[in-house]
């Protein structure tokens, strides 16, 4: 193999590690990150250097791992409270490397610090075997 053959192959592989992963069955959004917000939009954001995480409907006894900078900070099973549609909720410092959730042991989302800056709220929803994924600054609320 000569030099610039080796030099392509390990510049592919770079670039493949600094962008997100996402499975198969797993659909990632992001908002405008310059989205207008209203007073009390603006009051019930995180605070600086934080992140909302929410993992709302339709999860039902489903396994979730969250790891932060490959630290776990979430591993059980969580079910959504359909009266407030809401089945876990954390509140995270804003990830030095990256954001990953493995939900039950074949979904797995890796959500890179570059992609996430600007950003204040992520959103899991469940729609039927595929995990739909929000990261924007709007919040939902919860009655």
């Amino acid at each position: 193999m000569n030099f610039p053959k080796l030099y392509v192959v390990i510049m592919t592989g770079f670039l493949f590690s600094i962008y997100d992963s996402y499975a198969q069955d797993c659909l990632v959004v992001f908002d405008n990150p310059k989205i207008e917000l209203t007073s009390l939009e603006k009051q019930m954001a995180p605070k600086e250097g934080r992140i909302y995480i929410a993992f709302e409907s339709v999860f039902q006894n489903d396994f979730v791992e969250m790891k932060v900078d490959n630290i776990v900070i979430l591993n059980e099973l969580i079910s959504t409270d359909n009266t407030i549609s809401l089945a876990k909720f954390k509140e995270i410092f804003v990830p030095k490397f990256s954001i990953e959730f493995l939900i039950n042991k074949k979904i797995y989302i890796k959500l890179n610090k570059n992609k996430l800056r600007g950003y204040k709220n992520i959103y899991l929803n469940k729609v039927n075997d595929t995990i739909h994924v929000l990261v924007t600054n709007k919040p939902h609320f919860y009655k």
